[in-house]
């Protein structure tokens, strides 16, 4: 089966997910780790998380999932759990987090690290190579392959790999490609070196301002002195000139006006040396603001290259589940339409669908597995147990049988999808240039998945695992004005010379600092394929407010605590203290150690297995950046921001657009060093 997809010229992106699913052993049974024990084997307990993380994968709730990899990681003393665990964060990686070379470097830890699995890594490194349009390494890997296993395992497939990366490196097509992005990448480097020298200048200046500052305040100190001790001596004159002692109070009085005239020429010399540090940092903002205008110019013309031959796209069509599982389905709306195989035919209005040993069902007859209904307006649909869930819908809906269920998947045009889910996502009342960037944002998220999970049976959830997408009835003028005003324009970088739209995550509130994926989620994150989501100060989040949680405060028993870590399969006894153990550089809280009764110790990850299941009716604390103090039987958390923290910030941007920028400034401030193209019109 895999040398014939290897062998068809239709060799794509798209399948590649799903083979790294077949090449990964998939879930275990939980009732088997209930009855093992957890305490007493971490083999067990390795498992449960690759069991949750694979969960957690499937449910698009990625940076838990590699938490979970993390902790199966960490727990097994066992070979194959921790190269299945290797496996698992290399698939999360390459095939939904936009980051193959940190699926590489994993494949390359486990040929160094465990020999046994080697061979298996090493076609796995050559495949996603050729996959990533990356023939010249995968050859390498091929010829590796061959000089270290000869005839193995994987023969016959990296003998194709070979092949075939040899006729792309010979077409005329890949030399003109590759001779761009050679020039693209020498001109990233080049605006690289430039860079840092402009940033090195700035440091140099922002240092001098704030010598010069210091300066001026030691004057200021020494004149504020000086003054006091001229009026200490000007009250001492007078009680002596008081007491008749006329000579000493004269000279009292003199050495007084003196001590005031070198007070006030202190007191000029301060002010100057305050003038002048002002003066340095007034410079060393505009050489900053220099830097960032050439840097955006010359990241410009590395982008302008890379998109040199870049051709429009048709405007897409995302596939959103809508239920994995109803027991029936009524569906409603002008001049409805069945389509089968290619057959259309009208339906009355209030057609029910119901599924019966794997078949549909319309109104009681069979009509075989799947169908798809259209209208002339937006469906009107009733779903669930008993029909009663309701959602009214653009575009075509396709119903697909499974046993006795009903599997709903709504097929929309991108920017119709869109006039659902900004409202969704951002408050309609917002200001203009906060919700076309939260357009932007949405509209590049989704064309991600529509490309990522193309070869699935669809791409996105209506749920806040994907975006929310919440119909027609929550559409709003003001956000369906957005949308239109920035149609098909995408948020778009450039990796190794190609063009390529951003891995466009967003959340609610940064809680003034934005977070660090690699430091704060896991090491593997490769920094590097995403140099646009970084740590840097968010100014804009903490000015919301506490109606955004940009602040806030939980307060819990020790009980509930207990009893949550019970649910998350963590064992303690009575719990006495929560101390951070690693707390990232944006101040994210990532390991904790708890501390239970007989003086005994347990570490483990902070998210998502402490903050998971607290926080109220919210299900999980906000954020991360917290602080964590007891009194009495409670644990109180205060903490900052709300989400993941990685990306734009919608309150942050709304608070922008409140200050006067306008949408491309606020995606620059969130995604710097990024583009914004038309992809369609």
């Amino acid at each position: 089966m895999l040398s014939t997809h290897l062998k068809s010229r239709r060799f794509s992106g798209r399948f590649l997910p799903v083979l790294c699913f077949l090449l990964i052993p998939f879930a275990i049974n939980i009732a088997f780790a209930q009855e093992a024990g957890f305490e007493s084997n971490p083999e067990v307990i390795a498992q449960w998380n690759l069991n949750v993380g694979s969960l957690a994968m499937d449910e698009r709730r990625y940076l838990d999932a590699l938490s979970y990899f993390e902790n199966a990681l960490e727990s097994s003393p066992n070979a194959g759990t921790r190269v299945k665990a290797l496996l698992y964060m290399a698939t999360t990686f390459s095939s939904f987090l936009d980051s193959n070379d940190s699926a590489l470097r994993i494949y390359q830890q486990i040929e160094r690290e465990y020999p046994s699995y080697a061979q298996s890594a090493l076609y796995r490194e050559a495949l996603l190579l050729f996959d990533a349009q990356r023939p010249v390494e995968a050859l390498q890997k091929v010829r590796l392959y061959n000089s270290s296993y000869g005839q193995g395992r994987f023969h016959f497939q990296m003998e194709t790999i070979g092949s075939e990366s040899e006729k792309v490196i010979a077409s005329d097509h890949y030399k003109r490609q590759e001779a761009k992005r050679r020039k693209a990448m020498e001109q990233a480097e080049e605006v690289r070196k430039e860079n840092a020298r402009r940033q090195a200048e700035v440091r140099a200046q922002q240092q001098e301002a704030a010598r010069r500052q210091q300066v001026a305040y030691q004057r200021q100190q020494e004149a504020a002195k000086r003054r006091q001790e001229a009026e200490r001596q000007r009250l001492e004159a007078e009680r002596m000139k008081e007491q008749q002692r006329w000579l000493e109070a004269e000279r009292l009085r003199k050495r007084a006006e003196q001590e005031a005239k070198l007070a006030q020429q202190a007191a000029k010399l301060a002010e100057y040396e305050r003038d002048r540090a002002l003066r340095a940092k007034q410079e060393a903002n505009a050489r900053e603001a220099a830097r960032r205008l050439a840097a955006s110019k010359a990241q410009q013309k590395v982008h302008n290259i890379a998109s040199s031959d870049f051709n429009q796209v048709p405007e897409p069509i995302v596939r959103v589940l809508l239920s994995k599982y109803s027991r029936v389905v009524i569906v409603k709306g002008e001049k409805l339409t069945l389509r089968q195989d290619g057959v259309r035919r009208s339906l009355a209005p209030g057609a029910t669908f119901v599924a019966k040993s794997g078949r549909l069902h319309l109104n009681g007859s069979p009509i075989g597995k799947r169908a798809e209904v259209l209208a002339a307006s937006p469906i009107s649909i009733g779903y669930g147990k008993s029909g009663k869930t309701k959602k009214k819908v653009r575009g075509s809906l396709l119903l697909k049988a499974k046993k006795n269920r009903v599997r709903m998947i709504n097929n929309v045009a991108m920017e119709s999808y869109l006039l659902s889910v900004v409202p969704a996502e951002s408050h309609a009342s917002w200001k203009m240039p906060a919700l076309r960037a939260q357009a932007l944002a949405a509209r590049t998220y989704a064309y991600n998945d529509t490309m990522r999970h193309a070869s699935k049976d669809f791409d996105v959830y209506d749920t806040i695992r994907s975006q929310v997408y919440a119909g027609v009835p929550r559409e709003r003028k003001r956000t369906s004005k957005a949308v239109r005003e920035t149609r098909g324009q995408i948020i778009t970088t450039v990796r190794n010379g190609r063009l390529k739209p951003i891995l466009a995550m967003f959340a609610a509130n940064s809680g003034g600092i934005t977070a660090d994926p690699e430091k704060e989620y896991s090491t593997r994150w490769d920094t590097a394929a995403h140099p646009y989501l970084i740590s840097h100060p968010d100014p804009w989040s903490l000015k919301a407010g506490k109606k955004s949680l940009a602040t806030w405060r939980y307060k819990h028993t020790r009980h509930e605590i207990e009893k949550n870590l019970k649910r998350r399969k963590v064992r303690i006894g009575r719990l006495e203290q929560i101390t951070p153990t690693y707390v990232g550089p944006s101040g994210r809280v990532v390991r904790v150690r708890l501390a239970h009764d007989g003086g005994k110790f347990k570490e483990i990850r902070f998210r998502p297995k402490v903050t998971l299941g607290l926080g109220g009716r919210i299900g999980t604390l906000p954020d991360t950046i917290v602080t964590i103090k007891k009194s009495g039987d409670h644990f109180i958390f205060d903490g900052k921001g709300f989400g993941h923290g990685i990306g734009y910030m919608q309150w942050g941007g709304q608070e922008m657009a409140k200050a006067g920028h306008d949408y491309r400034q606020i995606i620059q401030f969130y995604y710097p060093g990024t583009n914004i193209m038309s992809f369609w019109n």
